[in-house]
């Protein structure tokens, strides 16, 4: 529904495991050139193991894991064109066009990869990241882990992804332990009941190609909920201005049926003056 293909993510799967092959048995010259390959800013930083991590991670970015737009203008902004890019026969090796691809997103700028200047960034009050890195771990966790035997399409050897390698960002940046980490999580979880959320008047809409659909709500608890899965939608694709001629069918019959069942609230709320049953 979004142009991927078997071929595209064997490409990605191959360049991202040419990169782990590097960091685990590179010479420290593989590693420069990998460095000098992928535009990163000090190159003498992948020969830290402490920057792996990083560095593998800042390539994640380059695909549109929650935000892709069918009928986007841009060069390789959505799955359609980026697939068809890796599939393309060339010379080139899977790795080349990953780099290739990281400069065009990238605008050309270098890639800093150095975890201390991360974690240095999160302790910054003025860091736009540190507030949701905060929540997730004082309440959520929600931690992208790229484990082996799975299909995380990264880097899974070395396995540096781990959901222990983001603990240790809670305790480095905010002094948060992994403990107090796992406690908030479970706290989390029992106060809005996880998917068993038993709410009324809540209208779940996920669509299929984004990721943390598998954190919702799928399926209604109660009468009073309702759960719609949106095919070949993105993150809240729905909630973005609407463009006629170009919106996905799917995400304009999303929009019509909030306004359908929002509609349908608020005529309850108008019909009854007691309210009893329906608490939002």
């Amino acid at each position: 529904a979004v142009g991927g293909s078997p071929a595209c993510l064997s490409s990605i799967k191959e360049a991202f495991a040419w990169m782990g092959d590097q960091i685990s048995s590179g010479s420290n010259f593989d590693l420069l050139n990998m460095g000098s390959k992928f535009n990163v800013c000090d190159k003498d930083d992948l020969l830290d193991p402490e920057n792996h991590k990083v560095f593998l991670e800042a390539f994640w970015g380059l695909f549109p894991l929650q935000s892709n737009d069918p009928s986007c203008e841009g060069d390789y902004c959505n799955y359609e064109k980026i697939c068809e890019f890796f599939t393309t026969e060339t010379s080139e090796t899977p790795q080349d066009k990953l780099a290739y691809l990281a400069h065009v997103v990238f605008g050309g700028q270098c890639v800093d990869i150095k975890y201390s200047d991360m974690i240095a960034d999160l302790k910054d009050t003025s860091s736009q990241d540190r507030s949701w890195i905060w929540q997730t771990c004082t309440e959520f966790g929600f931690y992208q882990t790229c484990d082996p035997g799975t299909e995380c399409p990264f880097t899974t050897s070395p396995w540096l992804s781990t959901a222990q390698s983001y603990l240790d960002i809670c305790s480095q940046a905010f002094g948060i332990h992994s403990q107090a980490v796992t406690q908030a999580i479970l706290e989390s979880n029992e106060f809005y009941s996880g998917w068993k959320y038993n709410g009324t008047n809540v209208f779940f809409l996920n669509g299929d190609v984004d990721p943390w659909h598998a954190n919702s709500v799928l399926e209604a608890n109660n009468k009073y909920q309702l759960a719609l899965m949106v095919e070949g939608a993105s993150h809240h694709a729905w909630t973005h201005p609407p463009r006629p001629g170009r919106d996905q069918k799917s995400v304009e019959q999303a929009r019509e049926a909030i306004e359908l069942v929002v509609g349908s609230w608020i005529g309850a709320f108008a019909d009854d003056g007691t309210h009893h049953h329906h608490k939002a």
